[in-house]
């Protein structure tokens, strides 16, 4: 059924990416993610990986308000996934602090952030830090989806 959502929605090489990175984290998050989390984990995958294409097309694009909106508002109504799977993963052995400084991001750097944190998140192979990495990033998708809402990013 998700992978049928997501075929309307995305793109091949989107879907093909969304899956490999499911594809390591799910087996790896039982037992102490159950079957709700492990929805809630899709989500967050699924829009991650949305908004690092938004990003990665609005900063080689001349016009890339064209699908902001759109792109914000998923992350903001996705917000109750982001706190289901925060608090799993709080709670597992091995779970780690934020990999973010926030005295060191600003509005500004919040898209190199992201791409950057990105990348080793899909370079990571062990569940805990690939979650990590992942609630991180919707972190700072909420961020930036704050700041740059109804405005040029």
């Amino acid at each position: 059924m998700l992978l049928n959502y997501m075929a309307n929605e995305y793109d091949d090489d989107q879907i093909q990416r969304v899956r490999a990175i499911l594809l390591s984290m799910e087996e790896s998050a039982r037992p102490g993610f159950d079957d709700k989390d492990i929805r809630n984990l899709r989500i967050l995958v699924r829009i991650t990986v949305q908004f690092y294409d938004y990003l990665k097309s609005a900063l080689s694009s001349d016009d890339p308000d064209g699908d902001s909106n759109y792109v914000l508002d998923r992350i903001f109504l996705h917000l109750d996934s982001f706190r289901i799977v925060m608090h799993s993963y709080g709670v597992l052995v091995g779970s780690r602090r934020s990999t973010i400084d926030w005295n060191t991001i600003g509005v500004r750097s919040l898209r190199d952030e992201f791409v950057t944190r990105y990348n080793a998140f899909v370079a990571e192979t062990n569940f805990e830090g690939k979650c990590r990495f992942l609630l991180d990033l919707v972190k700072l998708q909420i961020i930036f989806a704050g700041a740059f809402y109804d405005c040029p990013a």
